[in-house]
């Protein structure tokens, strides 16, 4: 299989759509349990190998208990959450996200999603992960989506939109090791997306001397009509996020 196959797989694309009727402002909660071989094929199809996801040496040594799972992960199982919880017609435009507290391997959690009016052609949702921690469940992750309503099913576009940000975690990989994204913001500049890895440019602010973290700023070329794809940022761990593990 392919890497877009293999994501499908992984995220839960290929799962049936849940055809109950939804209000607005309801919460349409999916239940998922955080598996070590659902990270090790993600590391495979990202090509982000930080060993905080898969030594528990590395984890450690970052400050947290054991391995955890990749932030971009979870972010890809909220699209399939979208798809599965409110059907085929949303094409994710913008994605922004804050991650809590890390979500460990081997843990359940649980993706509450909870659609706002809609206006006009776009739909906002508000989202947030829960996870284990002392036998409680706990705020882990939350962000929103915006989405256009589209009269043609939009499933494959935003698994196209989860591989994009998948390489998304291979790019900021490569810039650190030994900690964690705690903030990500994307805005995708159309439906239709290539399956090809585009080129990044990152322009990286500077340390801030309170709290350690860094904000980047970054662009997703296409390699070849050298056009905008997506762009966003997202801002490195400091310390004292690592100690809320």
């Amino acid at each position: 299989m392919d890497a877009i196959e293999v994501l499908a797989d992984l995220l839960g694309f290929n799962n049936g759509v849940n055809t109950d009727e939804h209000t607005e402002n309801e919460t349409k909660v999916k239940k998922l349990y955080v598996t070590g071989d659902m990270v090790n094929t993600y590391v495979e199809v990202s090509g982000d190998a930080n060993p905080i996801h898969t030594h528990v040496e590395a984890a450690q040594k970052a400050g947290f208990a054991k391995p955890i799972a990749h932030g971009t992960l979870l972010s890809g199982l909220v699209f399939s959450a979208l798809v599965e919880l409110y059907g085929h017609n949303l094409s994710i435009m913008e994605f922004d996200v804050a991650f809590k507290r890390p979500v460990y391997i081997d843990t359940n959690i649980e993706i509450h999603l909870t659609s706002e009016v809609t206006e006009g052609q776009s739909k906002k949702i508000k989202f947030e992960i829960k996870t284990e921690k002392n036998n409680r469940l706990k705020q882990a992750v939350e962000g929103f989506l915006v989405c256009n309503v589209s009269s043609a099913e939009c499933d494959v576009e935003n698994l196209e939109k989860s591989l994009l940000i998948a390489w998304l975690a291979k790019a900021t990989a490569e810039n650190f090791t030994g900690i964690a994204v705690t903030n990500l913001g994307i805005e995708f500049q159309g439906q239709q997306v290539s399956r090809e890895m585009p080129e990044l440019e990152l322009n990286h602010g500077e340390i801030n001397p309170k709290y350690g973290n860094r904000k980047t700023l970054y662009k997703g070329l296409s390699k070849q009509q050298d056009e905008e794809v997506y762009h966003g940022y997202y801002i490195v761990a400091s310390k004292e996020w690592v100690n809320r593990s």
